[in-house]
């Protein structure tokens, strides 16, 4: 009897030593998908963004560009909120402040070119972000 439990307590051993071994495979497999995911989830946002950062605001209608500006803001906050990465997250909120910010002055002839050259340089810290 005592050699049968010996027997059936190497067994179980075993058996819990397998599972454990099964359970890391498991888990490796699940970080690799996740970070996959993570990385197809980070290309998306990043498309969605550049798209929003590279519209070309109508500056012969200034109140309507700055409506566009004020709404790619509001889709580049949503789309902050789902980054994950840090990095990307901050560009996303930098550029959405920058849309969000615009006033009818920022678009007058003699400012439109400063804050087009801000919108660009948003738009390059975005698509440096959009590479690491």
């Amino acid at each position: 009897m005592r050699g049968s439990r010996s027997v059936a307590t190497i067994v179980l051993a075993l058996g819990l030593a397998g599972a454990a071994s099964g359970c890391d495979a498991v888990n490796e497999a699940t970080n690799a998908a996740n970070s996959v995911g993570n990385a197809a989830n980070k290309v998306q946002l990043c498309i969605d963004a550049v798209k929003l950062m590279g519209f070309t605001p109508d500056l012969s209608n200034p109140q309507a560009a700055v409506d566009d500006a004020h709404k790619k803001a509001e889709e580049m906050t949503k789309l902050a909120e789902q980054a994950g990465d840090t990095t990307l997250k901050q560009a996303l909120t930098d550029a959405s402040t920058q849309l969000s910010s615009v006033t009818l002055s920022d678009l007058d002839p003699t400012s439109a070119a400063t804050w087009l050259q801000q919108k660009l340089d948003k738009l390059n810290a975005l698509n440096s972000a959009c590479a690491s």
